[in-house]
């Protein structure tokens, strides 16, 4: 159908023909949750934080218990600048799935925004234990253990 045929033209990078495709189903099936969250990481990829929000809230109204949802909405909420709510939304994902690797890692990544070293550290090494190896973790636990350390010099 539609939804797997939008999905297949997101993963190939044609946003705006998945997005059209992720319409039609909605259009077709108003309450199919996973056709708004797709169309949403189709506006995440194109900016438009707005709509992505928009069809990220229409999915967590209809699957509250999803963590995808929710670390879909953390991510438009980091990207809006929305500090406060992308947490929430991180935690929500890590509360409904505690294996989710990406959220303790994304949320990592905002306390190293938000300067709370320790607590980015500390998600940082619990992305790690679930999956092992990430370069791009490995990279920002560098950071936050860096920061750390001068933290402590200057306090010193």
């Amino acid at each position: 159908g539609y939804n797997n045929r939008g999905s297949g033209y997101a993963e190939r990078g044609q946003h705006e023909l998945a997005i059209a495709d992720f319409s039609n189903a909605i259009a077709l099936y108003p309450n199919y949750p996973l056709a708004y969250r797709n169309r949403s990481l189709s506006f995440v990829e194109l900016q438009e934080w707005e709509k992505a929000l928009q069809d990220a809230n229409k999915a967590i109204d209809m699957i509250s218990h999803n963590s995808d949802v929710f670390f879909t909405r953390g991510q438009i909420y980091y990207h809006m600048r929305k500090a406060d709510l992308a947490l929430r939304d991180y935690e929500s994902a890590i509360a409904l799935n505690p294996r989710f690797w990406k959220a303790y890692a994304y949320r990592g990544i905002l306390y190293l925004v938000m300067k709370e070293w320790e607590k980015a550290l500390a998600d940082f090494d619990t992305s790690l234990a679930i999956r092992p190896n990430q370069a791009e973790v490995l990279t920002y636990r560098e950071m936050a253990i860096n920061s750390i350390q001068k933290t402590k010099k200057t306090s010193d």
